[in-house]
């Protein structure tokens, strides 16, 4: 998953009912950009497996 300049590895499993990190910031305003833009990563993520066409 994205989070600022870096990544954060996540590996969910069959069981897995919520996906959950830090995003390493205590700036309000950073930490709206960054759950933005990792809302949007895995809504990408939802939409291909949607489609059978996983993303890597």
């Amino acid at each position: 998953m994205p989070l600022g300049d870096s990544f954060v590895f996540v590996t969910p499993s069959e069981s897995t009912q919520a996906i959950r990190f830090s995003l390493r910031t205590a700036d309000p305003s950073e930490a709206k950009t960054r759950n933005a833009i990792a809302a949007a990563y895995l809504e990408g993520v939802w939409q291909a497996l949607r489609n059978d066409a996983p993303v890597i």
